[in-house]
């Protein structure tokens, strides 16, 4: 009896393992990876944009578009779908698929279904941006913009040469591209991810009853490849997708990288005025990226839009020569900035004084050259001295502006009492001339 009490407790024992064992597997393996679901007669798949800043700070999305357009696969030979989970494996031929029958939309509902959709993210107005920008992250960690694409079908298109209906598994490919032929990657500030634009859809139709008058889609599954699949095969299955998302994607997914930049004030000297307030002028150039907003914030600032025109950015009437204005210790921020950007900044010694300025871009540890305008007391910055985002492992810039003003000789002391040390060293010299004149009279 106890021979058999251990026998079945190891028995117990082992199911259980591989029951364990079964569900890691499971968890492990891509069997259902790529298989979308189907809710209310709609497939909801996502794009996905992984949005970064230097600093952490909030940014705003990119202006970019996509455009998704799907068309049948058609001229299929010997391409199959096995289902490999099932105790005894089906195989069936895929099918071209039927114009119409898969449908994409940018919202969900049956209105504007078509075979092509586009999707934007960001806005050209500042102001609909401004009210939510996205909270981001470093750039060791992902967060991502997203927009919803919505698929549906039209089972009365799945049919036989002759138009009957004929249940199936019908395979189709979705293109993903820009959506506005004036724009680019580049002009939008991101950069392409390197996976596969192209995607196929295969999808399952089965008879709604036994009457067989009717059909229905039960499943739906994208993947990157115009093959046959073996469902339950994990060599088989690293191809299967679930969108154009970051999950799917992981480090290939298209990247807006953003970084933000500092300018910062300091006032120096044994007779600086530390409560003056300067003003600043920031020209930032951007040449490559035209579809991007970023903002401003700082000491004493609310934040402010910054504008792009003429392919060169500039601040705002708010942020003008009359109110950027910076004293000791302040500075003013420029969130969101593309890589390509650079900088000048120039300040205006607004006092009846004479500061002598220096500027350093902290991050390359560098001075900057400045240029002495006497007129109007400017000190500027070599034009586009400061590119945006170049340093490696430092990609904040800050640039700081010190304004000195040491004491100085009290002129015109020396001035006023010259006079009299000259007659005081003549009366010397002619007492000395006349002692000697004596000495010589007595000696002879």
């Amino acid at each position: 009896m106890k021979h058999i009490k251990k026998i079945g407790a190891l028995v117990l024992a082992l199911v259980m393992v591989l029951a364990m064992s079964t569900t890691a597997f499971a968890a492990g393996t891509k069997t259902d990876e790529g298989t979308l679901t189907i809710s209310s007669g709609e497939v909801t798949f996502k794009k996905e944009i992984v949005v970064l800043n230097s600093g952490s700070s909030n940014v705003w999305e990119p202006n970019i578009s996509y455009k998704y357009t799907i068309t049948p696969v058609t001229g299929l030979s010997n391409v199959t779908v096995t289902d490999g989970t099932t105790p005894d494996p089906v195989t069936a031929v895929v099918k071209d698929g039927k114009a119409g029958g898969l449908l994409i939309n940018n919202v969900t509902g049956t209105t504007g279904r078509g075979t092509s959709a586009t999707i934007t993210f960001g806005d050209d107005t500042s102001s609909a941006q401004a009210s939510s920008p996205l909270n981001t992250t470093d750039f060791s960690t992902a967060k991502t913009a997203a927009r919803t694409l919505y698929l549906s079908f039209d089972t009365t298109k799945f049919v036989d040469d002759s138009g009957v209906l004929l249940p199936g598994v019908y395979r189709y490919k979705m293109t993903e591209e820009l959506g506005d032929s004036s724009n680019t990657y580049a002009a939008a500030g991101v950069t392409q991810g390197s996976y596969s634009a192209d995607r196929y859809l295969d999808v399952y139709v089965k008879w709604t009853d036994n009457t067989m008058s009717a059909l229905k889609v039960y499943g739906l599954t994208m993947f990157t490849s115009n093959n046959s699949i073996e469902n339950g095969t994990p060599a088989d299955d690293t191809f299967k997708v679930t969108g154009y998302d970051v999950a799917t994607e992981g480090n290939n997914a298209d990247v807006y990288k953003t970084y933000n930049l500092t300018v910062e004030k300091a006032v120096a000297g044994t007779m600086a005025d530390k409560n003056h307030s300067f003003p600043f002028t920031i020209a930032l150039a951007e040449n490559t990226a035209t579809a991007v907003q970023f903002y401003a914030t700082g000491d004493s600032y609310t934040g402010a839009d910054l504008t792009f025109t003429s392919n060169a950015w500039s601040v705002n009437a708010g942020y003008s020569d009359n109110n950027l204005k910076l004293k000791d210790g302040q500075k003013i921020n420029l969130i969101g900035l593309p890589l390509t950007t650079t900088a000048t900044v120039a300040e205006k010694d607004d006092t009846v004084d004479y500061y002598t300025a220096t500027a350093v871009d902290v991050n390359n540890t560098t001075s900057l050259a400045l240029t002495n305008n006497t007129t109007d007391k400017t000190w500027t910055t070599a034009a586009n001295a400061v590119a945006i985002g170049t340093t490696s492992g430092s990609e904040t810039n800050t640039v700081t502006f010190t304004n000195t003003l040491t004491e100085i000789s009290p002129t015109g002391y020396v001035v006023r009492i010259a006079p009299y040390v000259l007659m005081l060293a003549g009366g010397i010299a002619l007492l000395v001339v006349t002692r000697r004149r004596r000495e010589d009279s007595q000696a002879a």
